[in-house]
């Protein structure tokens, strides 16, 4: 609502802004008008003003034992393409428990954060992790972490938290567990989930699936505590087996 007035009121102020810039007889061109119309609209609305336009954040959870977001309760420097266009260089915050992107604003003359709309969010990225939203098979469309692979077969995280309530009298507080991942691999559309390096083989093309096999026993590797470098090593190997044989 504060964004909505703010745009009213720009728009009413601009407009005579414009009109008497173009009333007048100056040397200058019109392209300095225009300068002067987008400067004075910067200073009302403020930068990117499309990051400013959502639901503001208000903290539900102060008293919680534990936090909602990913990795960090602080904000972390990241960026986000929304509605089509890429923001770099700022500050969010990723909460997994509902899934909610906040966005932290500080142009020097106010402080505020809002959630930015899931529906506009094409990706983003927070902490060093990308995020993109995926819709693919039986699985519910959300945010997945990219860690590894191409176009043709990508291991991606769904992470999640839960949350419960402790009762001692008629005071009540949320907790929060640790973030945990639910990791997938997609291919060809498909979100296939994995648990063990069992459904993680089964999860694979029939021609990469033995070799698959005997990598993950030469290396000891378990793809449910594999970091992000051992697990992009896995799907460099896989990727190259499917570019040999791609059935």
């Amino acid at each position: 609502m504060i964004l909505l007035n703010r745009i009213i009121i720009s728009f009413c102020l601009l407009t005579g802004l414009f009109l008497d810039l173009s009333a007048q007889e100056t040397s200058g061109s019109q392209e300095a008008q225009y300068t002067e119309i987008y400067r004075q609209t910067e200073a009302l609305v403020g930068v990117n003003p499309l990051l400013r336009n959502g639901v503001y954040y208000e903290d539900f959870y102060f008293n919680a034992e534990g936090h909602p977001f990913f990795t960090d309760e602080g904000y972390l420097a990241g960026s986000v393409t929304y509605r089509g266009q890429s923001y770099e260089d700022v500050k969010l915050r990723y909460d997994i428990f509902s899934h909610q992107l906040l966005i932290l604003h500080d142009d020097g003359k106010e402080i505020f954060e809002n959630y930015l709309s899931v529906e506009f969010i094409t990706e983003f990225t927070i902490a060093g992790a990308r995020f993109k939203k995926l819709l693919a098979g039986d699985e519910q469309e959300g945010f997945y972490q990219l860690v590894a692979g191409d176009e043709r077969l990508l291991c991606c995280y769904h992470w999640i938290k839960s949350r419960s309530e402790d009762h001692e009298g008629n005071y009540m507080k949320y907790v929060f567990g640790e973030q945990r991942a639910r990791r997938y691999l997609l291919m060809e559309g498909e979100l296939k989930r994995y648990r063990n390096n069992r459904s993680f083989l089964k999860a694979l093309p029939d021609g990469v699936r033995s070799s698959t096999r005997s990598y993950l026993r030469d290396h000891k590797l378990k793809v449910k505590k594999a970091d992000d470098g051992r697990m992009q090593e896995l799907l460099s190997f896989i990727t190259g087996r499917l570019t040999q044989d791609p059935q």
